[in-house]
């Protein structure tokens, strides 16, 4: 008859020690299993209960790699649901109502949180947030709904602040490169087409203060020179330079003030 040789604890976990024919095997096990079977010391089972104990700490064993990885951050339902996948478990109220038990499946509050943090730590747009959560297996009308909250006034001071984050990147650009640049870095943290059109436009001179479009056309003609050296094309220096020039958002007579005076062919 099986029979519990030794009980230890190990972390939040139990070593159990269980004699059956002759043979000892050790089992890690979970307090409620240690509860529920009255694991002490020299406890015997017979075979139908010990045989409903060896699958009970097998789910019990799974239900713990489950717990870890939902204690390890947030997660969401459909994130619980993928990971028992992976594990090939089919079973899935089970866990799914042990976790919820402890709370830690809630998806209102997961958005909620998540929600938060978007607006007030990480500052992106509602798009971006759409779609992460979408990607997390939310519901997209529980999501449609949350972000309600996400205030228009707040959506402008975030994109001001990924403005100001970027601009000062773009030095020795053209203006309008500059903007189209600024337009897709400020799209693609979520902010919508108008939004960052907006705050792009009431932010004119504080582009025009970082960019430096003189040493940059220098720059862009010398290149260009070069490039047209090595082609063998019909068309003229001068309109090779000015039709590149004008593509990257270059003005005509910026490009003109430039070449005035150069070595270059009219």
């Amino acid at each position: 008859m099986p029979k519990v040789t030794n009980l230890t604890k190990k972390g939040r976990l139990y070593l159990v020690e269980i004699e059956n024919n002759q043979k000892v095997e050790s089992f890690k096990v979970s307090e409620d299993l240690v509860i529920s079977y009255r694991l002490i010391s020299n406890k015997e089972f017979s075979n139908e209960i010990y045989n409903k104990l060896i699958i009970e700490i097998n789910r019990d064993n799974y239900y713990q790699k489950v717990l870890n990885f939902a204690l390890y951050k947030p997660r969401t339902k459909a994130e619980i649901i993928r990971y028992l996948e992976k594990m090939n478990i089919s079973e899935f109220a089970y866990y799914l109502n042990k976790l919820a038990a402890l709370r830690l499946i809630d998806d209102d509050l997961y958005v909620e949180n998540y929600l938060h943090e978007s607006i007030n730590y990480k500052k992106i747009g509602k798009h971006k947030i759409l779609e992460d959560l979408k990607m997390k297996g939310i519901n997209i009308e529980i999501i449609k709904e949350k972000l309600k909250q996400y205030s228009q006034q707040q959506a402008n001071e975030n994109c001001q602040y990924w403005f100001e984050k970027k601009v000062t990147s773009l030095n020795n650009k053209s203006f309008l490169q500059a903007k189209k640049n600024l337009l897709s870095f400020l799209v693609n943290k979520g902010f919508n087409y108008e939004t960052a059109k907006q705050v792009i436009e009431e932010n004119h001179s504080a582009i025009a203060n970082e960019i430096n479009e003189d040493a940059a056309i220098g720059k862009e003609i010398d290149v260009l020179k070069q490039k047209y050296l090595r082609k063998n094309l019909k068309q003229s220096l001068n309109t090779y330079i000015i039709s590149k020039l004008i593509a990257k958002g270059y003005q005509y007579n910026l490009i003109k003030k430039y070449l005035e005076g150069s070595d270059t062919d009219e």
